[in-house]
């Protein structure tokens, strides 16, 4: 009898069906009444026994719980948990962004002085102002605006006639006293700061620095004390990007600017906090003053002397040496970071036409080097109109609004596979840098890894 007993025990079945409470301490139950019949035989819930059951039931059904929930955090249309959520938005490339500023074409008046040239009347050249970038306007409830390009209000077309608007302002006896011009130039909401961060000396690979504000719309530049510019990039493995410089060739009024391949040793990455509304820009891990081929250690740096030897023991590499290389880019060090940037947007930001009336800062500047009293009277009679309504602003996106976005941002290629990657990507360069009208292309004859673009 005693042998049988011990074959079933060897033989126990079990199953893995139980999930909950209840039918873990259902199977529990049974396999303690089947297998140890002679060692407790009160399971009610007032006894030892029950209370063991209890026990090990409960611990079971919370593993199940936590098992089910690593599981539905695994697949982003499933996950709860934000932070889980962010990262399958990172892996799947959706750009995590707060709050959009809203853009509007904003018309710029300018009053300057006539003056008698050649039997007729024309505004006073050297009097023709330059409104520089980052003026700021407001609108009627309060919503800043910042210019984006400067305004040349004595920029001429190629026939040598000034490009903006006039309207002769005469006196009561018919002649011109002024000339009144205007120029449309693009407008975006939101507030400019310049925030500085202290860098110790001390070298720390991955160095992040956290933005005061929330809801930064736009990084527009990052400078440390000796002038070196930092460039944002979309990974940190990149070290090349394209910039925009302004071109002086002969098609300069139809393709204003000509892009250019530059390095940057010196970038970061910028990465928004759907939950804090914060940015923070994360830097290289290199060290300036190390070189790249530095890795085998000096002797002389060793615990031991060895003047005078000329064979020494095998030596290891710090893996935390490779973090100072430059292949992700350099870290600052013993410095001072300035990071210009621009903050602010929401829906309330699409303010109606007629609005934006007030200039609170200007921007201003004379290359023609007029006497006082006419650069007053131009500086003076600056007014601003949108006439039609700002648009583009819209509130930060939820976390159900991005999870939305993941199933086709994996779709979504960021590089040039195929033929129409490359016409796609042609077609919608940005207008600044030339349009297209028609491109082609085809297999190049002499090369099979290359292609010939029409």
């Amino acid at each position: 009898m005693g042998s049988i007993q011990k074959k079933i025990k060897k033989e126990r079945r079990r199953t893995f069906l139980a999930k909950d409470f209840d039918a873990l301490r259902a199977d529990l139950l049974q396999y303690a009444r089947t297998y140890f019949p002679d060692k407790i035989q009160d399971f009610s819930e007032a006894s030892l026994g029950g209370l063991l059951l209890d026990m090990a039931a409960f611990v079971g059904d919370t593993l199940s719980y936590y098992l089910d929930h690593q599981f539905n955090e695994l697949d982003p249309a499933t996950s709860v948990e934000s932070a889980n959520l962010v990262r399958h938005l990172r892996t799947a490339g959706v750009p995590v962004v707060g709050a959009a500023p809203a853009v509007v074409e904003v018309e710029f008046f300018v009053e300057i002085p006539a003056t008698l040239s050649g039997g007729s009347y024309i505004p006073l050249t050297n009097a023709l102002p330059v409104i520089g970038r980052g003026t700021t306007l407001a609108s009627h409830n309060g919503i800043t605006f910042t210019l984006v390009d400067d305004i040349n209000f004595a920029e001429r077309d190629s026939d040598g006639i000034l490009k903006a608007k006039q309207v002769i302002s005469a006196s009561s006896k018919g002649i011109p006293e002024s000339f009144i011009l205007s120029v449309v130039s693009m407008c975006i909401s939101g507030a400019e700061v310049t925030e500085s961060f202290t860098i110790p000396n001390t070298h720390k690979p991955f160095r992040e620095l956290t933005l005061s504000n929330e809801s930064v719309t736009d990084v527009m530049s990052v400078r440390d004390a000796a002038g070196e510019i930092y460039y944002e990039v979309e990974s940190l493995s990149q070290d090349t990007i394209f910039k925009g410089v302004l071109s002086e060739g002969p098609d300069k009024q139809l393709v204003p600017m000509n892009l250019e391949v530059i390095s940057v040793p010196r970038r970061f990455v910028s990465r928004h906090d759907v939950r804090s509304r914060l940015t923070t820009l994360r830097f290289g891990a290199g060290d300036a003053e190390t070189l790249d081929d530095d890795i085998i250690p000096d002797p002389s740096d060793l615990s031991l002397p060895l003047y005078g030897k000329t064979t020494f023991s095998r030596f290891g590499i710090d893996p935390n040496s490779l973090l100072k290389t430059h292949t992700l880019g350099l870290s600052p060090l013993d410095t001072t970071i300035n990071v210009t940037y621009r903050y602010g947007g929401g829906l309330s930001h699409n303010v109606p036409a007629e609005s934006i009336r007030f200039v609170q800062k200007l921007n201003i500047s004379f290359p023609g080097k007029p006497i006082n009293s006419d650069a007053n009277f131009v500086r003076a009679s600056i007014d601003v109109r949108n006439t039609e309504a700002a648009r583009g602003g819209d509130n930060p996106p939820t976390l159900e609004e991005l999870r939305s976005k993941i199933s086709a941002a994996r779709q979504m290629q960021s590089r040039i596979v195929s033929k129409q990657d490359l016409l796609a990507r042609i077609y919608t360069m940005p207008s600044k840098f030339g349009r297209v009208f028609r491109a082609g292309i085809r297999p190049s004859p002499h090369n099979p890894l290359s292609t010939n673009l029409y």
